[in-house]
């Protein structure tokens, strides 16, 4: 992946910036669009591929062995954009708000895929718990120091489905093919990363 930058805590300011008027922007955009409907039999049907490897099933998968991984393939996926934190990152203080602004109607209001960003459950909701569609033989949501074993990082990176390190099953987080979905920043992406990889501390 290359050298990760470095920056001080001066990437948090957009989060704490107008979140108000985000959030006001935020509901009124979901009120007027709705939440897709996530299940393990059929993710964003109406809004995603059926699959990507041209065989006769739909195993929705992301890859040809059914394993929720690919072992023989490379990562074609940039993520030297990554700027890891100087300071210690909060869960509570600096990401809470952005899965509020990023997060509300599917997993805060709804409880999609069994995860609820509520503040007070954010730990037990993403640390340690498998993730529920059984991507990576039971990859953790998140594994505190370890990013790269954190389902949460591969959903919000940006990569391929199919991607060899950031792959995933079902559609990316937030859902880049969703209407009005605002998706999250490189800032913000890396302030979860920092955060997971400075041991996913209950802060």
């Amino acid at each position: 992946m290359g050298d990760l930058r470095t920056s001080s805590g001066s990437m948090r300011q957009p989060l704490q910036n107008n979140a108000l008027i985000r959030l006001f922007l935020l509901l009124l955009g979901l009120l007027l669009m709705g939440c897709p409907v996530v299940t393990d039999q059929s993710p964003y049907r109406s809004i995603l591929v059926a699959d990507d490897d041209d065989a006769s099933d739909d195993d929705d998968s992301g890859d040809d062995d059914d394993s929720g991984d690919d072992d023989d393939a490379t990562s074609s996926c940039d993520v030297s954009w990554i700027v890891l934190s100087e300071t210690e990152v909060s869960l509570q203080k600096d990401l809470g708000p952005m899965f509020v602004i990023h997060c509300f109607d599917c997993h805060i209001l709804a409880a999609q895929g069994e995860l609820a960003l509520q503040s007070a459950t954010l730990h037990e909701q993403l640390v340690g718990v498998t993730n529920t569609l059984g991507y990576g033989g039971g990859l953790p949501r998140v594994t505190p120091g370890d990013p790269q074993q954190s389902y949460l990082m591969h959903k919000i990176m940006g990569c391929e489905q199919s991607d060899a390190d950031w792959g995933y099953l079902q559609g990316d987080m937030p859902p880049s093919l969703l209407p009005g979905s605002q998706l999250l920043s490189e800032e913000q992406k890396s302030l979860v990363y920092s955060w997971i990889s400075q041991g996913a501390e209950d802060n």
